[in-house]
This record gives C-alpha cells, structure tokens and sequence, in this order.
C-alpha cells in the first residue's frame, strides 16, 4: 500500500455504525462504532482488497492515479490531466465526479489547454 493514496467515502447508517467505502478499489467496504475503528478496519480491508486485485496496476490505471491527483492540487489543468489520464475531458471529469472532486478552471487553464492543443 506504501505510495498509493486512496480516499474513503464515510456514512453513519441509521444503526449509528459509521460505514466506508473505497471506491478505487472494487467492493472495498469497511465499519466501526467509532471513526478511529472504521479507519482501523479500513486500513486492513484496502490491503486485502490489494492482495485480490494483485498489486500491479494497469498502465491506464496507473495514468489515471496519477492524473487526478495532479489536477486536484491543481497541478495540471484539466486538458492536461485528461491527456496524461488517456481519456478524453469528458470521461475525465466523470471519473473527477466519481470520486466527488470538483472542476476548477479557469481562463489561464483554458489558454493553456488551447496550446496544448495547437501543439
């Protein structure tokens, strides 16, 4: 798990149990009584989700973990990341919205991708 960054959407179900989900990596589920448990048992869940998928990523897969986080620290535009993802803008920002990331763009990002487009 070292050197990947995964993220965890977290609910509390009407039972009071607090609930996570890993959506990068399929059927990926965790709970706890506490939010300190539910992490515990998250951190165990992803490396056993890990050993089931095998370790290796795909090379599209790889592109993609390291697009989003550059385009969410804002470090490649949106042009850019799609690119480097291997997905046209479309399909990137539907994988951005899966993962509950929000667009920013802006006039300089649009010039920028106007010139990468150029060249």
């Amino acid at each position: 798990m070292a050197g990947r960054e995964f993220y965890a959407v977290i609910e509390r179900d009407e039972d009071g149990y607090y609930v996570g989900e890993v959506p990068q990596l399929r059927a990926c589920y965790a709970q706890g009584d506490t939010l300190d448990e539910l992490m515990q048992n998250i951190k165990e869940v992803i490396e056993l989700c890990l050993e089931d998928e095998g370790s290796e990523m795909s090379e599209i897969e790889l592109r993609q973990e390291i697009a989003v986080p550059l385009f969410r620290k804002e470090r490649a535009s949106l042009g850019q990341a799609s690119t480097l993802a291997g997905m046209n803008q479309l399909q990137f920002q539907r994988l951005l919205a899966s993962r509950d990331i929000t667009l920013h763009y802006d006039v300089a990002e649009f010039e920028e991708d106007l010139k990468t487009l150029e060249g």
